[in-house]
Formats: structure tokens, sequence, C-alpha cells
């Protein structure tokens, strides 16, 4: 029995022919992405999209003696699984079902003072793990333990008037939640849910300056730049036949690169391969070598400094190494998530910047993401440097 295709106009970034789609769901998700050199999750989306089941492998169900319990948070559920010859997602669902907290390492365990427990179902758990400067899957194992509901806002429910929904045709979701003075979330539900309209996110109006600059750089880059989403830009280059700029390659596993397992860091072999860090995971773990050890990284005073007033994310990019390092860095120091979801200040002089250049390059100037320095000039009203300057001249510069 088939799959319901899912989002059939959502795209991935992989090219995916004729050869690679006849792959789909016939070994796991993770394997087909090692042999076309592409990401797990473009696998999975791919998949979906086209309505094909997972593949499933023919695993005896377990026996869960008392022995087998008690490995249960002794260790993470990938390498229960493997010890007793079940999936990472059946051990865990057995985890669960006995509210056995997963396996973290010594001393990483959150002690939960009163005052983080008071604050549990009294906001969303994202927003207490950012306060906490915690994951949100703690906080919401440990409602759940607690048997505490989840947060539900006390609101006036939205009362949909036909003028409302007239703007549907005109607006995207930001602006008319922005004029009725409601939630994003109500108006895209309102949006998918009663209308069936495609969210306002992906629709663009474009020019002929726009068609011009496809595939001339990757999607994402046009697609910051310009303010709206990857799969728009996405599926508009692909619906026109664009090439994309610098298309992936299907990557040669050469026996130098085999030898690199385990030695080098997973991250370090997809750097110099030029593919995903999750393809690199797979056929390490395939091979059956462990993964290099992790060696501890010395934090410089202007480093620290970064903890938790940027995302780990952009800490990442500065100081030059992984998302997860930063993050066990942050929470080691007990600093919590910077702010993100509270809004950024920006200054006057901050706002002069918008579109003297792009916005990735005025984000690293003032510390924000491109995206952020987007979403704000498009707030104030203000054009891209490219839409300004022109075509032409933008190029001239940028070869400059």
């Amino acid at each position: 029995m088939g799959t319901r295709p899912q989002n059939p106009g959502k795209l991935t970034r992989f090219e995916w022919t004729p050869e690679r789609i006849s792959l789909l769901g016939t070994m796991t998700d993770g394997e087909v992405a090692e042999r076309v050199g592409a990401s797990g999750r473009a696998v999975q989306v791919e998949r979906k999209r086209r309505g094909i089941p997972p593949f499933v492998a023919q695993l005896p169900p377990v026996n869960w003696t008392e022995e087998r319990l008690k490995m249960l948070g002794t260790a993470s559920d990938r390498a229960v699984g493997k010890r007793i010859g079940t999936t990472s997602t059946t051990v865990a669902r057995k985890r669960f079902e006995l509210r056995i907290p997963p396996f973290t390492r010594a001393g990483r365990r959150y002690p939960w003072p009163a005052e983080a427990v008071e604050r549990l179902g009294k906001e969303t758990d994202k927003a207490v793990a950012g306060r906490l400067g915690i994951s949100v899957p703690t906080v919401r194992l440990k409602r759940r333990q607690l048997g505490v509901p989840p947060f539900k806002p006390h609101g006036a429910r939205v009362k949909w008037t036909p003028e409302m929904d007239a703007d549907f045709a005109s607006m995207n979701d930001e602006e008319l939640a922005a004029k009725w003075k409601i939630n994003t979330k109500s108006v895209n539900d309102r949006r998918h849910v009663v209308q069936g309209i495609p969210t306002g996110r992906f629709r663009m109006k474009w020019t002929d300056a726009h068609l011009r600059l496809l595939g001339t750089r990757s999607d994402g880059e046009l697609a910051r730049e310009w303010g709206c989403s990857l799969e728009g830009v996405r599926f508009k280059r692909l619906r026109l036949g664009i090439p994309l700029a610098n298309p992936p390659k299907e990557i040669e596993w050469s026996p130098q690169i085999d030898a690199m397992m385990g030695r080098k860091t997973d991250a370090e072999i997809a750097l110099i391969l030029g593919c995903s860090r999750a393809a690199v995971t797979f056929r390490r773990e395939k091979m059956g070598i462990d993964k290099a050890p992790r060696v501890g990284r010395r934090w410089s005073g202007e480093e620290l400094d970064l903890l938790g007033r940027y995302t780990d994310s952009e800490v990442a990019r500065r100081v030059n190494t992984d998302r997860l390092t930063v993050r066990r860095k942050r929470e080691e120091l007990g600093r919590p998530l910077a702010p993100f979801e509270q809004g950024l200040v920006w200054t006057t002089e901050m706002d002069k910047l918008l579109g003297t250049d792009s916005d990735v390059k005025i984000g690293k100037r003032i510390g924000r993401t491109g995206p952020a320095v987007c979403l704000r000039r498009m707030k104030l009203g203000i054009p891209s440097i490219s839409e300004r300057l022109g075509l032409r001249e933008w190029r001239d510069r940028t070869k400059g």
C-alpha cells in the first residue's frame, strides 16, 4: 500500500534523475543518501513528496527481557538498539512507554531547580527551553513525567470575516497577521486548513531581473536576498529548466577517504568531499568504524563572550567549528540560548546599512544572520542592492 504524496510543490535542492528516483523506497533513506551524495533529509523529503513508502527492514519482534529493560536509558537509543538487534525507534518507543529519560553524558543532566519546574506548563516548552538554555525534548519529557499539561494560550478565538478572507489573495501571512493584530499561526492555519490556499511566504512577483539571476548563484543565496522562500526559487528555476549554479556531484569514496574514517571527524571529511556530514556518518557506521575521538577545543576569551549573545549556528560560523561543539560549551557554562525569538534590537546605524550591500555581508558586519537582515529590510520597504543598482552593475560590483 503506497503512501499519500505530501506537499507536491515542495522540491528538494538535489537534482533527482530517473535512476536516483528508482532507488527511493528500495533501501533506507540513509543508504540512498550515501549512493547519490545527498543528505538523508533530502532523500526523505523527496520520497514523501512522491508518495513512496519508506523501506522497512523485516526485524523480529523484540523480546523485552528484564535484562534488556535495564539497558534503557543507560546508553543512546541507537547503541541499545545495536546491542539487542533492533532499531533506535523501537528502543525509544519502549523507553517513552516506561517513562525512562534518555541517556545523557555524565554531569550533563539538568538539575531542575524548583523555579524551573514552576515554569512548566505556564509557557511553551520552547520558551522554557530558551530561558533555561536546555533542549526542548528535555523540557517536554520533564513536563510529561510530572503530568503537567502543555501550555495553551488563553486568547480570544479569531472570528474570520469575509473582509479578512479577501486579504489572502494579496497579502502574505505576516502582513495579514500584522494588519488584523493576530498571530501568524492562526493566519497560516486558516490559509491551509480552511481555504487550501498555498502559503503567502512562497509567493513572489517575478521580474525579468529576477529570472536572469536564476542559476547564476545558489537558490538559497537568491532566496535570502529577495526575501522569499528557498522552495519558491527552486520551483521557479526547475519549472524554467535552468540548471543549478553549482550542481552537487555524486560522492566518490576513494581508499584514501575511507582511510580517514575514524581519524578525522565526519564534519572534516564532509568538508573535504563537499558533501553532507550525514552521508559521511552513514558511510563510517556502515564500515563499522567508530567516530574520531572528540578533542576538547580551546576557547579564547573573545570566543566565550559570543556564547549566548548570538545563535549557536552564528557562533559556530564565527569561530570555525560545528554547532554541537558550541552548544555543549554554552550549556557547560550555564548560558541560555540567544534571545532570537524575543526579537533583535535594530539601531538607526544598522538600518542605514540596509540595501547598501548584500544581506549576508551586512549581517556579518552587524552580527545578524542574512535572513534576519532581509526581513528587516523588507519590513522597512528598502529594495535589495541588486534591485537598486540593476543586474549588470551589481554583477560588475561583485566581480570587483
